[in-house]
């Protein structure tokens, strides 16, 4: 847990530097946004969604979450050796799934949906891009360059809205995930230029030395990773199941309310983990209640999930009409539909890092797999309407995240009171 801990562990400057990146990234996406739903179809947006629930869970582990060891070495040569196994195991993942998509165009191409052949086409150039990206990031990151971690989010976004916008005027039917996958492979391009200014070395470590990283960083590579990837998974589940039982249209629908919540919710969950995470564990280094700190957090992120759920159930239709265009008043339809629940995964994910301060990686993990596991059974069944997809799926989304957040205060109030009795 040390280990996690000053993985996670950001100064308080650094973390201002960071924050504002993500801040200005959140507000060119969120721009560009309304520019697209005028310039693109609701296929568009369909495929860019399959693309997005096929790599989002993919981009958490594509290195095995070796990556996020990066940090931790004392020795700059230990470091990157880390990110050499980090762009291995990023490589023989997209050289797997390169080889898997072809097998399965080439053998039942009509198997599949509509949506998911020219999206598979360009989906392994996408990950290899993510593969080299991810290890550099932690570079920047184990160097306190937190100016350059800014720089290169900002411009990745503003890669992806451009050509994303001029693709989309051209009347591409792929002008979103062309655009997308442009941005991630100019963003490579500059974070290693980045990287090599914070004197991150090309130069090969040797393959002994990388079997000495790999023992030494292997928990890493274990059930924290498949708990990531398979909770991640989860979420995807909506587009799958939208692409092969409704229209590519409804799939698009779908596709930008998750855009524009999850922008909303993920920038305010990172942001207070990133800043209480270490908090937490500084507390818990000095044997002090983490209840008080905890209950502080909670009533600061219940304001913005609670003005999301307001939003959403009161003024979605409304407010995607007027920002998006008349073409998406579905998407508002949806929104009243998912914004408690956003706002409920809004209020426990900053909570949950909560439960690896206290040693419980195994319990996170364990909830990660049943809730994969429980959201996966949606894909066993024919829904009739989307509408009859959304009522079972946002039920079991509720119970999932009710579930965690008594995980969290249930063991952080049984850590008080060992702490208490001691």
């Amino acid at each position: 847990m040390a280990l996690l801990d000053k993985a996670k562990g950001f100064t308080s400057k650094g973390l201002f530097v960071v924050l504002s990146g993500s801040a200005v990234a959140s507000v060119i996406s969120f721009l560009s946004t309304p520019i697209l739903s005028r310039l693109a179809t609701p296929e568009a947006f369909a495929y860019l969604g399959v693309l997005m629930a096929l790599f989002n869970p993919i981009s958490v582990s594509i290195a095995l979450r070796l990556d996020t060891a990066i940090p931790l070495p004392k020795q700059q040569s230990e470091a990157q050796s880390l990110v050499w196994l980090s762009w291995l195991s990023a490589g023989a993942l997209s050289l797997i799934a390169a080889v898997i998509g072809l097998l399965v165009l080439w053998l039942s191409p009509d198997s599949l949906p509509a949506l998911y052949p020219p999206v598979m086409r360009l989906f392994p150039l996408l990950m290899l891009a993510c593969g080299v990206v991810m290890p550099l990031q932690y570079w920047l990151q184990r160097k306190q360059a937190y100016r350059s971690i800014s720089v290169s989010r900002i411009v990745q976004m503003s890669l992806i809205a451009l050509s994303s916008v001029i693709l989309a005027a051209m009347d591409w039917s792929l002008s979103l995930v062309i655009g997308y996958v442009l941005g991630w492979c100019g963003y490579a391009i500059v974070l290693y230029g980045l990287a090599r200014k914070a004197e991150f070395s090309l130069q090969f470590p040797g393959w002994k030395v990388l079997k000495v990283s790999l023992l030494q960083y292997r928990h890493f590579a274990g059930m924290y990773a498949l708990g990531s990837f398979l909770s991640v998974l989860a979420v995807s589940i909506p587009v799958f199941v939208f692409s092969r039982d409704f229209s590519e249209a409804e799939t698009g629908y779908l596709n930008l309310v998750r855009h524009i919540l999850f922008m909303a919710s993920s920038f305010v969950a990172s942001s207070f983990i990133q800043t209480y995470y270490s908090r937490y564990s500084q507390l818990r280094q000095e044997g002090r209640a983490l209840m008080p700190l905890m209950l502080k957090v909670a009533r600061l992120i219940a304001i913005p999930a609670l003005l999301m759920l307001l939003l959403g159930v009161f003024f979605g239709e409304p407010l995607f009409v007027l920002v998006f265009g008349e073409e998406w008043s579905r998407s508002g339809q949806l929104a009243a539909w998912m914004a408690p629940v956003i706002a409920l995964q809004m209020l426990s994910a900053p909570l949950s890092p909560v439960l690896l301060v206290l040693n419980c990686v195994r319990l996170f993990s364990l909830w990660q797999i049943a809730y994969f596991s429980l959201i996966a059974t949606l894909m066993f069944f024919q829904f009739s309407s989307p509408t009859a997809f959304l009522k079972t799926y946002l039920l079991l989304e509720a119970l999932c995240y009710g579930a965690q957040l008594w995980l969290v205060f249930h063991a952080v109030r049984r850590s008080d009171k060992l702490l208490t009795a001691s």
